[in-house]
Parts: structure tokens; C-alpha cells; sequence
């Protein structure tokens, strides 16, 4: 997953189920201006293989907010 800020500030970035449980913090914290990636391995927060399906990815950086459709195939 890639995004870039114009600006440093607090960004949030986590994988949610369908269901809305959040099942993976990516990134949490603060980021300088520029581009970022972060990686979802398919794993919830205890290292667990999550099941193929549908996910959301939800970032949100300062005052604004983007969600993601996600598809984990095995």
C-alpha cells in the first residue's frame, strides 16, 4: 500500500475485516512529507494467517480519510 503526505504529521494505517474488526495495525505514528509504502502480509496482530476475503484498508493522515477495498486469496 502506498501514500505520500505534503506535509509530516500523524498518519494511521490498518487492514479491517468486513465485519469492521480491525485486524492489522500497519502504520501508527508520525511520518515526514513524502511517499510511504507499507506491506500487509495476510497476518492479523498475532502473526495468525488471516482467511482469504475481503478487507479494508483504512488510512488516515491529519484531517483526511481513505479506505481501500482489499482481496486475500490464498
Amino acid at each position: 500500500l502506498e501514500f505520500s503526505r505534503a506535509r509530516a504529521g500523524r498518519v494511521d494505517l490498518a487492514v479491517y475485516s468486513v465485519d469492521g474488526r480491525r485486524v492489522k495495525t500497519l502504520v501508527s505514528g508520525e511520518r515526514e512529507a513524502g511517499a510511504w509504502r507499507a506491506a500487509w502480509d495476510g497476518s492479523d496482530e498475532s502473526g495468525r494467517a488471516a482467511p482469504p476475503g475481503l478487507y479494508y484498508a483504512h488510512l488516515q493522515a491529519g484531517d483526511r480519510r481513505f479506505t481501500r477495498r482489499l482481496v486475500l486469496l490464498r
